[in-house]
């Protein structure tokens, strides 16, 4: 009995061990949870073009979380252009590409998550310095 006790203990520590690492955010900056307007331009799953304005969820200053009607290819590239709040194309915001890191298909929409592969600031913000995750 002594030994399948020390074996639970040794079962749960792990448990807690993997628990704590899963829950710990493994980001690699912080996430702003604001919505800047913007139009995605890619390819879906089926080849398909599309062009779609939608908001973002969350920006970091490498990347950004999106909620699109189109379900893009997991391995697919998208450009992403910032427009104003009444929805005009500035010519200051010019379409910057993205790289799909991971999609998750819900009901009708698809929450997707892209990482710039171009430099400068697309959001115009400062981002923290100190990463405390979300």
């Amino acid at each position: 009995m002594t030994t399948q006790s020390t074996g639970d203990a040794t079962s749960a520590t792990q448990w807690e061990e993997l628990t704590a690492e899963a829950q710990r955010d493994r980001r690699r900056e912080p996430r702003l949870k604001l919505p800047f307007p913007v139009e995605v331009y890619g390819f879906d799953r089926q080849g398909h073009y599309f062009a779609e304005r939608t908001v973002t969820l969350n920006v970091s200053s490498a990347g950004c979380m999106l909620e699109l009607k189109h379900y893009p290819d997991d391995e697919g590239v998208l450009a992403i252009r910032r427009v104003s709040r009444d929805g005009a194309r500035s010519p200051e915001h010019k379409p910057v590409l993205f790289a799909v890191c991971w999609s998750h298909k819900m009901a009708r929409r698809c929450l997707v998550g892209v990482s710039k592969l171009q430099t400068g600031d697309m959001w115009g913000l400062s981002m923290p310095q100190e990463h405390t995750g979300n």
